[in-house]
């Protein structure tokens, strides 16, 4: 069990080397989904055309920034 702790000590300096960073939203994984409730019916639909970005520090998670543009009239 000698490896265990070179294991623990390589995840925190992995993990503490994790800086500031601007990540693009994947469209190919994302979607963008709404639902209506109306009279006695629901509608469903969704967003084919979108994007956005985040801008994530673990160092100080409360700095968390978004930006988001959804194309209404995209296909």
């Amino acid at each position: 069990m000698k490896h265990v702790p070179v294991l623990v000590l390589a995840v925190l300096l992995s993990v503490s080397s994790v800086s500031a960073a601007v990540y693009a939203i994947d469209p190919v994984h994302s979607s963008v989904l709404f639902s209506v409730r109306h009279l006695v019916g629901r509608v469903t639909g969704r967003f084919n055309k979108f994007d956005g970005t985040f801008d994530y520090d673990p160092a100080h998670p409360e700095s968390l920034k978004t930006s988001a543009t959804i194309d209404q009239h995209g296909k």
